[in-house]
């Protein structure tokens, strides 16, 4: 609080009164006030939020700095580059591949870090639909993300989302769920097309061919690790699986 400042009679630093002294005798010893950690469960719910309008927007052909700037800003929380760059993955490849470019990390080590605890060697070979069509259903369900606690995943799109690494494309299907264009939709029919070079299209309908949102993945690695030029999945009552379980 300020007293008598702005017309000539104020006095300076002296006339200044802080909430808390200490902080102004520490300040004048030059000694740094402990910075408080930041909530990163409540930055992860932030970041879902707005990755939701950044898609919208994405879907729409629209840009919103304010949304891009906040989830820069989000990411670089994340000190820890490992930390910083796995959750950015999670949440949305199109900026993953943005980060990818900044921390300038080889092949070697982005398997070191996804990877977890599945050998890197199977990961690497390539897979089919022979290897999707194995699975024929099951009462195994298991969840992926915090972000999306409500969805599950069968053995069948499990298996795809680890040999793939394709977590994010189980992202993007959750993402959109929240959008009222899907919440009428019971059954949905998603699809990711190869694209030029390392580009892909993601498409939802709603098993009639009808279209209910197109996406444009700028980069994807998907196609390097499947055998094939699109890929298919199917979401019902919360559960995302492949054609073969339904």
């Amino acid at each position: 609080m300020r007293k008598g400042l702005g017309k000539g009679k104020g006095k300076g630093y002296k006339n200044i009164q802080g909430r808390d002294p200490k902080i102004h005798s520490d300040s004048a010893r030059g000694r740094k006030q402990p910075q408080r950690m930041p909530n990163l469960s409540k930055l992860e719910n932030e970041y879902k939020v707005l990755l939701n309008n950044d898609i919208r927007d994405f879907s729409q052909g629209l840009e919103n700095i304010k949304t891009k700037k906040r989830m820069d800003e989000i990411e670089k929380t994340f000190k820890d580059s490992e930390k910083r760059l796995k959750f950015i993955k999670e949440q949305s490849p199109k900026r993953f591949t943005k980060a990818m470019e900044e921390q300038a990390i080889d092949n070697e080590e982005k398997d070191s870090i996804f990877q977890g605890e599945t050998d890197l060697g199977k990961i690497n070979e390539k897979f089919n639909d022979s290897d999707l069509r194995q699975f024929s259903g099951g009462d195994n369900y298991y969840s992926w993300s915090i972000l999306f606690p409500r969805f599950k995943l069968t053995d069948g799109t499990k298996y795809l989302s680890e040999k793939a690494q394709a977590y994010w494309l189980m992202d993007i299907v959750g993402s959109y769920q929240s959008s009222p264009k899907f919440r009428g939709e019971e059954f949905q029919v998603w699809k990711l097309k190869k694209g030029k070079g390392k580009e892909a299209i993601v498409t939802a309908d709603d098993g009639n061919d009808n279209i209910l949102r197109t996406q444009k993945i700028p980069y994807t690695d998907f196609f390097d690790k499947y055998d094939g030029d699109e890929i298919k999945l199917y979401f019902t009552n919360g559960i995302i699986l492949l054609p073969s379980e339904y």
